[in-house]
């Protein structure tokens, strides 16, 4: 469900681009933060999930939908505590998406059987 949302990009590269990792920290436009959180959700790892901690933050409401629903995408484990932190977020959207995000992760990982 979270992929029909936000597809993941399919030219992304595993380690993610400098440029990617310098929209989420742009402050104005949104839109830039928007597509480098988008894009960053897309490689995965370490330093992904830093960054999308912080998109989790940001003041604009897209952005964080485009955090929970790249950590959804990923389905690390690793990511749970992110995905549980979005599930207080002051928009309906985006703890709507991390309940879903939630529901995939033990799904893929055998948890509540």
């Amino acid at each position: 469900m979270l992929e029909a949302r936000y597809p993941p990009m399919p030219d992304a590269s595993p380690q993610g681009s400098p440029s990617l990792a310098s929209d989420l920290q742009t402050p104005d436009p949104a839109g830039l933060r928007r597509e480098g959180t988008r894009n960053v959700g897309a490689t995965g790892g370490p330093r992904v999930h830093m960054r999308l901690a912080r998109a989790l933050r940001d003041p604009d409401v897209v952005v964080r939908r485009e955090a929970v629903g790249a950590l959804g995408r990923l389905g690390e484990i690793e990511t749970l505590p992110l995905i549980v932190q979005a599930l207080r977020d002051t928009d309906e959207e985006v703890r709507e998406m991390a309940r879903e995000a939630l529901m995939s992760l033990s799904g893929k990982h055998g948890c509540g059987r």
